[in-house]
C-alpha cells in the first residue's frame, strides 16, 4: 500500500513524463556539480524509487564509503517503515 503510493506521488513521474520516459535503456545519464550540492541525496532518492519500483539498483561512489552511502538508504527506508506503521494505527 506505501509502496504503490510512494510511486505514484514520486516527483520523478513529472521528471519521466517531460523527458518522455526517462533517460531509456542502453543509456546513462549523469548528474554533476561541486561539492555539497545533493548529487547523493538526489541520486539515493532515484534509487530508492526504482527499489520501489521492483529494479536493480547498482551505486558506485569512487568518493564515498560503504556506510556512508548504506546510511541513506538506511534513513529513507527506516522513514517509510514508520509512515507504515503510522498509517495503520490510524
Amino acid at each position: 500500500m506505501v509502496k504503490e503510493e510512494l510511486n505514484q506521488k514520486s516527483p520523478l513521474r513529472k521528471l519521466e513524463a517531460i523527458t518522455e520516459g526517462g533517460v531509456g535503456t542502453g543509456n546513462i545519464g549523469v548528474i554533476a556539480s561541486k561539492q555539497g550540492i545533493g548529487k547523493t541525496a538526489c541520486l539515493v532518492h532515484i534509487a530508492v524509487d526504482s527499489l520501489l519500483r521492483d529494479k536493480h539498483v547498482i551505486h558506485v561512489s569512487f568518493d564515498k564509503k560503504t556506510d556512508y552511502i548504506s546510511a541513506w538508504y538506511e534513513d529513507i527506508f527506516e522513514e517509510i517503515s514508520k509512515k507504515e506503521i503510522l498509517s495503520l494505527q490510524c
